[in-house]
C-alpha cells in the first residue's frame, strides 16, 4: 500500500501516452494491478507506426535573402544539410519573427522492430513511489517473472536482469505456479478465472462490499475511499477480519491509537457515524484464507502494543505538567518564547520565517508558542516512538493552565488538520503552523504524515497563502532547493483536473517566481477566456521584446505622456502585490489593451538605448515585458535553440 503515493494513478492514461508518443494506434487498453501482479494488455495495437511530419528550423527568413533576392549561403547550406531544394522551403512566423522551415515525412517502423521499445517504455512509465532495490532498475523490488507476448509470439524482451517467458505465476501463500500464456488474446480468460479484475471501479466495489460484509451494524471505516483506493488494488481477493481490542485504550488521543492501528500493523481503522473511533479494526490479510482462530490471534497481539503504548503514554502524561510550568513561566515573564534563528530549519524557525514571508507579524507570537508546544511533545517518549504524536498529547494536558488559554484553540485546529478533520484551519496561525509541519516534513521526508508535493499543494490551493514558494523556501530552508519541475509539473496536473489551459509548463519552470495559490486563483477564473486572449497576450509580448531586443541594462526613466503615466501607475500597484498575483497580470493586459497599443505605435524597429529621448519608452517596455513574462501561458523562443 502506498506504492504509488497517496493518490491512485489513471494507469491506462498513462500508458496510452506512451503509445501516444511512439505513434502507435490501439483500440483499448487493459491493466490488471495487485500484489503479485502488473500487466498491461493492449488491443487492436497497429503494425506499425504511423508516418509523421517533421519540421526543422533554419535561418531567420531575413538572413535568407540578399536585397537582390537571392538566396544567401545561411539558406542554401540549411537547405543542402536537410536534402531539400530552396523552393521546398516554407516561411513559418515564430514570435513575431519569420524562419525557413524543411518539413520532412518520416515513414514510421514495423512494430516487431520497436516492440522492445515500446515494452520497456510502458513498463518504465509505471508511476512508483519507492526507489527501486538496486540501482538502473525499474521496479522497487526484484521481478519473480516477466511475459511478454505479441499476440501468439514470445517477445524477446528483458528488463531488470529478467527475460521474458510466455508463462505467468499464480501465487497462493509460499506456494507458485506456472501458468502458460500461448496467445496475448487469452490473457483476461486467465485473468477472470484467478478472480482478478482489470477494471479500478470494479475492484474498488468489490473491496468495498467485503469490508462491510464484516462490519456490525453502525460500524464505519474511517476514510473508506482513501483506503478502499490503496487496498484494493492489492488485495481485491482477501478476506477482511474484524478484530477488536479494549475499550480502556481509546482513553488515549485518537492520533495514536490510529497511529498503532494504520502505521504499524496496517490496519483500517473503525468509527461510528458521528467519527468516534471505536474499539475495532479491519485487517486486510495477504493469505486467500483465514484460520479459525485468527481474529481471535489478532486481537491478543493487538491489545499487547497497546498496552505497551499506554504505559508509555501514561508516564507522559505524568511529566508534562512539569515541562509545560516552565514554557508557561516564559511567555507570562517574557511576552514570547525564546526561538533559535531559523537557519536550522526548526519548526519554530520554519514558522518564524513564513509569518515574515506571508505577513503575518501579527501572528508570530501565537504560532511561535504553539510550534514550541508541539515540538516539546515531539521530545515526549510518545512522540519519539511514534513520530507526529506530539502535539496530541500536548493538547490534552493543556486545560487549566492560564498562560496557554490564547493557544488552545490554534492548537485544536492543528490536530483536527492531521487528523484529517478539516481541510484547513480557520484560525490564522494554526494556517502558519501546519504549513510549516508540512514543509518541513517534506524536506525531512517523514512518514509519520502526508507531507508530499500534492499534498503540501493542495493546502496552499485551500488556504489561499500567497507567497512566491521557491524563494521563500531557500530561504528559510537556507538554501536547499525545491525541485521545480516536478513542483510545478503536480501543481499544473493538479489543477487541470478542472480546468485544461494553454499553459507552458517550460515557462513556469524557468521562471524565478512561482505562487500556487495565485495560480489556482487564475485557473479558475481563465476557465471562462477565450483563447483568443491568451493569443493577444502572447502576440503582444512578442512585439515588446522585440522593441527592446538587444538591451541587457535595466533603465529607469519616469513616464511623459498621460497614458504612459496610467500605465506606470497601475504596473505600480501590481509589482507591490505578494506574491505573484497571475490573474491580476492578465487582467491588467485586458484592460490595458488599447493604450499598450498606442505606446507601441511609431516606434523604431528596435529602440536604442543610449537615446535619451526614448529613455522612458524604454523603462516602460522593460516593465510590460517583465509582467507579460511572469504570465504561464506566454510562448517564448528558448535562447539556447539552434536549427
Amino acid at each position: 500500500v502506498g506504492l504509488f503515493g497517496s493518490r491512485i494513478p489513471d494507469f491506462k492514461e498513462i500508458a496510452g501516452q506512451i503509445l501516444a508518443q511512439e505513434k502507435l494506434d490501439f483500440s483499448r487498453i487493459k491493466i490488471w494491478v495487485n500484489s503479485h501482479r502488473l500487466a498491461i494488455l493492449v488491443e487492436g495495437l497497429a503494425e506499425a507506426q504511423s508516418d509523421s511530419l517533421k519540421e526543422i528550423r533554419g535561418p531567420r527568413a531575413s538572413a535568407a535573402y540578399d536585397l537582390n533576392n537571392i538566396p544567401t549561403p545561411a539558406a542554401t547550406g540549411f537547405a543542402a544539410a536537410q536534402g531539400m531544394e530552396m523552393k521546398d522551403l516554407i516561411v513559418r512566423e515564430i514570435d513575431g519573427e519569420k524562419f525557413l522551415f524543411a518539413r520532412k515525412m518520416t515513414q514510421g517502423q514495423s512494430l516487431e522492430k520497436c516492440i522492445n521499445r515500446v515494452c520497456c517504455n510502458l513498463l518504465n512509465a509505471f508511476p512508483f513511489t519507492y526507489q527501486s532495490w538496486c540501482e538502473k532498475c525499474v521496479f522497487p523490488q526484484p521481478l519473480l517473472s516477466l511475459c511478454a507476448m505479441l499476440d501468439d509470439s514470445l517477445v524477446e524482451f528483458e528488463i531488470d536482469g529478467t527475460k521474458a517467458k510466455p508463462y505467468i505465476l499464480k501465487f497462493n501463500g509460499l506456494s507458485k505456479e506456472q501458468i502458460p500464456v500461448d496467445n496475448a488474446a487469452n490473457y483476461p480468460a486467465i485473468m477472470n478465472r484467478l478472480g482478478l479484475m482489470n477494471e479500478f471501479s470494479e475492484k474498488k466495489k468489490n473491496f468495498e462490499a467485503r469490508i462491510r460484509s464484516v462490519l456490525p451494524q453502525n460500524f464505519l471505516i474511517r476514510d473508506m475511499t482513501g483506503s478502499s483506493a490503496q487496498n484494493c488494488l492489492l488485495f481485491e481477493n482477501a478476506h477482511p477480519l474484524l478484530v477488536k481490542f479494549e475499550n480502556r485504550y481509546l482513553e488515549m488521543p485518537e492520533v495514536i491509537v490510529t497511529k498503532v492501528l494504520s502505521d504499524y500493523f496496517g490496519y483500517l481503522v473503525c468509527e461510528d457515524a458521528h467519527g468516534k473511533l471505536l474499539p475495532a479494526t479491519v485487517v486486510i490479510p495477504h493469505s486467500l484464507s483465514n484460520g479459525p482462530d485468527e481474529a481471535e490471534i489478532r486481537s491478543g497481539i493487538l491489545n499487547q502494543q497497546l498496552e505497551k503504548i499506554w504505559q508509555i503514554w501514561n508516564r507522559d502524561v505524568h511529566s508534562l505538567p512539569g515541562r509545560l510550568e516552565k514554557i508557561a513561566e516564559q511567555i507570562s515573564e517574557q511576552g514570547q518564547i525564546k526561538t533559535e534563528l531559523f537557519s536550522d530549519c526548526s519548526l519554530i524557525g520554519i514558522i518564524e520565517g513564513l509569518c515574515e514571508y506571508l505577513g503575518r507579524a501579527e501572528e508570530q507570537k501565537k504560532a511561535s508558542a504553539v510550534g514550541t508546544l508541539i515540538e516539546e511533545g515531539e521530545q515526549t517518549e510518545i512522540g519519539k516512538l511514534l513520530q507526529g504524536t506530539g502535539f496530541s498529547v500536548i493538547f490534552n494536558r493543556l486545560s487549566g493552565v492560564e498562560a496557554f488559554k490564547n493557544y488552545v484553540d490554534c492548537l485544536k485546529e492543528v490536530c483536527r488538520f492531521f487528523e484529517g478533520r478539516i481541510p484547513v484551519p480557520q484560525d490564522p496561525a494554526a494556517e502558519v503552523v501546519c504549513l510549516a509541519i508540512l514543509l518541513q516534513g517534506h524536506v525531512n521526508h517523514v512518514r509519520c504524515f502526508d507531507c508530499s508535493i500534492e499534498r503540501v499543494l493542495t493546502y496552499i490551493f485551500c488556504s489561499d497563502l500567497r507567497f512566491d514558494l521557491f524563494s521563500t523556501f531557500a530561504e528559510i530552508f537556507n538554501g536547499v532547493k525545491l525541485d521545480r519541475r516536478a513542483w510545478i509539473d503536480a501543481a499544473v496536473r493538479l489543477l487541470s483536473r478542472e480546468v485544461l489551459l494553454p499553459i507552458t509548463l517550460d515557462q513556469l519552470c524557468f521562471a524565478t517566481e512561482f505562487d500556487p495559490a495565485a495560480l489556482n486563483r487564475a485557473f479558475r477564473e481563465w476557465k471562462n477566456v477565450s483563447a483568443d486572449q491568451f493569443e493577444d497576450c502572447s502576440a503582444l509580448y512578442a512585439r515588446v521584446r522585440s522593441k527592446i531586443a538587444g538591451i541587457e541594462r535595466k533603465i529607469s526613466a519616469e513616464p511623459e505622456s498621460e497614458i504612459e503615466i496610467d500605465i506606470s501607475q497601475r504596473l505600480d500597484q501590481i509589482e507591490n502585490l505578494a506574491g505573484v498575483d497571475y490573474l491580476e497580470i492578465f487582467n491588467f493586459f485586458v484592460a490595458e489593451k488599447v493604450n499598450l497599443e498606442a505606446c507601441l505605435m511609431n516606434l523604431p524597429a528596435v529602440l536604442d538605448d543610449t537615446n535619451d529621448e526614448q529613455a522612458a519608452r524604454i523603462c516602460l517596455l522593460q516593465r510590460l515585458n517583465r509582467q507579460l513574462g511572469r504570465l504561464p501561458f506566454i510562448r517564448k523562443e528558448k535562447k539556447a535553440e539552434k536549427s
